[in-house]
């Protein structure tokens, strides 16, 4: 049975490892709606104001946001890949643990059950072999 405690192991080891992946996408997805409110504001104030410095300056505020964007455009595009890596290697030891418990069950034989004339008529045998 270790061996198929082992697969068990894996297999809840890499779920965790999966959960705290989609975890870490879910926050990267937050950073990049926060970033998109940011951008939306400094249009609209862009919009509102007649200052040529001020427009400069949120101009340069959405440029700034949106490469941050960007960066956390490859992060989640990262973690999705490693998601579906997690993903398959979770696939793979729940098979691993299937095929071990189809051997452990193939192997494992019962002793047989005998009626307590069979177990005198196997004792009379073996003493007569000793003999």
């Amino acid at each position: 049975m270790a061996i198929s405690d082992s697969y068990r192991r894996n297999i809840n080891r890499k779920q965790n490892e999966l959960l705290r992946l989609q975890q870490n996408k879910a926050k990267e997805i937050q950073k990049q709606a926060d970033l998109s409110k940011k951008i939306n504001s400094a249009t609209q104030a862009i919009s509102r104001t007649n200052s040529t410095s001020l427009v400069a300056t949120k101009l340069r505020e959405i440029d700034r946001h949106e490469k941050a964007a960007v960066g956390i455009q490859k992060n989640i595009a990262k973690l999705e890949t490693q998601c579906t890596r997690k993903e398959t290697e979770i696939t793979k030891e729940k098979e691993k643990l299937n095929k071990e418990i189809m051997r452990e069950q193939n192997n494992f034989h019962p002793q047989p059950s005998f009626t307590a004339t069979q177990r005198d008529h196997l004792r009379f045998r073996k003493i007569n072999r000793t003999s």
